[in-house]
């Protein structure tokens, strides 16, 4: 008669529930994991986004003035509506 070991009332780790809630337990990890990871990217890219606004608006800024020496900058802001 073969032994087995039993850990937390399961009769062992070769049992089909056993298996199964460590599955479960994988899969929810690994699933966390994926939010938190989707969540923390779409933060920076927010993050990034808006300095990038941020730096576009002071450089048209500085290039709105006829005699910035900027004719080529003055004109793309024109055409992205900055101003």
């Amino acid at each position: 008669m073969r032994k087995t070991r039993v850990v937390a009332g399961f009769g062992g780790w070769d049992g089909w529930l056993a298996k199964a809630l460590i599955a479960a337990a994988c899969v929810v990890v690994i699933a966390g994991g994926g939010y938190y990871a989707w969540k923390e990217n779409g933060a920076a890219n927010a993050a990034g986004a808006a300095d990038k606004e941020a730096t576009m608006m002071a450089a048209c800024a500085k290039a709105e003035p006829a005699d910035s020496g900027l004719p080529a900058m003055r004109e793309h802001c024109k055409a992205k509506g900055y101003y």
